[in-house]
C-alpha cells in the first residue's frame, strides 16, 4: 500500500525502478492518492515532474532551531539557556527529524519521557516553551503545515526560601571575617534591592540618583528605578567614590562559587543560594504589606503570576515598601 496514515496525516510513498523513492505527507487520503498516481505516471513515462509535484527537501528540526535562534535568542540573555535546551531536543528527536512530523502524540511522548526522568512541571514547561517557539516560527514561515498541541504541566507552588534578619547578619559577618568585604556589601545591597546577580554587576555610579538605582534591561524586559535604603545607598556611593570613572561597574565580578559554598558549609545554610537574597527582598516587601502589583514592578517580574507565588506571605496592613526594608536593616 503506497498511501498510509501517519499521525493525523496521510503519507504517499512512490517507488519506481530506476528512480529514488519519493514520499510526501498530505492532510487527506484523497490528496495523497492523487499525488501518488500522478507522480508514478510521470516517472514511468520518463516525463519530468512539474514543480507542483516535486518533493522539496524536508525542513528539519535543526533547520527550524537555527532560524528561531537567529530570530529571537542570538546575543540575548537567554542565548546559553536556549542552546542547551535545543541540544537536548536534538539528542532526543534527532537533528534530521522533519518539523512536519511533530504531532501532538510526539510531543506527549516527550512529556512522558521527561516525567519518567522526574522532571518538575516547571522544567517540562520550559522545554515545551522552547520547542513550541521553534515549531511556531516554522509554521509561520510556511515550512510546516501546522502546529501540534502542547499539554502544559501544572507547576507546583514550591517552598520559597528566604533568610531571616539573623541569618542575613551571620552571612554578612562571615564574609567580613574572611575579609571578603565586597561580597559582604553585595549581600546587603541584594537583600535591600532584590536585584539579580547580573543586574548588580552592571550598576555604575551613573545609575545612582536621588530616587534610587536605575536597572536597565531586566529579565522581565523592563527598566526600573529601585529605591535605596540608607545602608544600600551608603555602600554603593562609598564604593563608587573609590572608582576611577563613573561608568565603571561598582561591584563587577563580586561573586565566587567556592567562597559562597564555603559559607554554606560553615553556617549550615546549604539551601541558601545567592538568588535567595532576591527572594528575601520580595518576601519582606510582601510580608510588610506592599501591594503585589507594586512588588511586581519593584522586582521586575514579567508576569504577575511570578509575584503571586509570594501572596501567602501578605498581611492585612499595608505600609510603604521602602520603610519595610529600612526596618529590617
Amino acid at each position: 500500500m503506497s498511501v498510509k496514515p501517519r499521525g493525523n496525516k496521510w503519507q504517499a510513498d512512490v517507488k519506481v525502478k530506476g528512480h529514488p523513492r519519493m514520499r510526501k505527507p498530505f492532510p487527506s487520503k484523497e490528496e495523497a492518492e492523487a499525488w501518488e498516481a500522478q507522480v508514478r505516471l510521470h516517472l514511468i513515462r520518463g516525463v519530468p515532474l512539474p514543480r507542483e509535484l516535486q518533493v522539496r527537501k524536508a525542513y528539519s528540526l535543526a533547520d527550524a532551531q537555527n532560524a528561531c535562534f537567529k530570530m529571537y535568542w542570538e546575543g540575548g540573555k537567554s542565548e546559553n539557556t536556549m542552546l542547551k535546551l535545543m541540544g537536548v531536543h536534538c539528542r532526543f528527536f534527532g537533528v534530521k527529524k522533519p518539523v512536519d512530523s511533530f504531532t501532538t502524540d510526539v510531543i506527549d511522548d516527550y512529556i512522558l519521557h521527561m516525567k519518567a526522568e522526574n522532571k518538575s512541571g516547571a522544567t517540562i514547561n520550559r522545554h515545551l516553551a522552547c520547542l513550541s517557539k521553534v515549531l511556531k516560527l516554522a509554521a509561520e514561515q510556511g515550512k510546516s503545515s501546522g502546529m501540534p498541541h502542547f499539554h502544559r504541566q501544572k507547576e507546583g507552588q514550591g517552598r520559597i526560601r528566604f533568610i531571616t534578619p539573623e541569618e542575613e547578619q551571620k552571612v554578612e559577618q562571615t564574609f567580613r571575617l574572611w575579609s571578603d568585604h565586597k561580597l559582604a556589601d553585595a549581600v546587603v545591597v541584594l537583600v535591600d534591592t532584590g536585584m539579580r546577580k547580573s543586574e548588580l554587576m552592571g550598576v555604575t555610579q551613573d545609575c545612582i540618583s536621588q530616587e534610587g538605582v536605575y536597572v536597565a534591561e531586566r529579565k522581565g524586559m523592563s527598566n526600573t528605578i529601585i529605591p535605596l535604603t540608607q545602608r544600600a545607598r551608603k555602600i554603593l556611593t562609598t564604593r563608587a567614590f573609590k572608582l576611577s570613572a563613573s561608568d565603571v561597574p561598582i561591584f563587577g565580578d563580586y561573586y565566587t562559587r567556592s567562597t559562597w559554598e564555603r559559607m554554606q558549609t560553615h553556617l549550615g545554610l546549604d539551601d541558601v543560594g545567592l538568588h535567595t537574597l532576591r527572594h528575601t527582598c520580595c518576601s519582606r516587601l510582601v510580608q510588610g504589606g506592599m501591594p503585589l502589583v507594586h512588588v511586581k514592578e519593584w522586582m521586575g517580574h514579567k508576569n504577575i503570576q511570578t509575584t503571586m507565588r509570594y501572596a501567602h506571605l501578605a498581611p492585612t496592613d499595608l505600609v510603604a515598601g521602602l520603610q519595610l526594608l529600612e526596618n529590617k536593616s
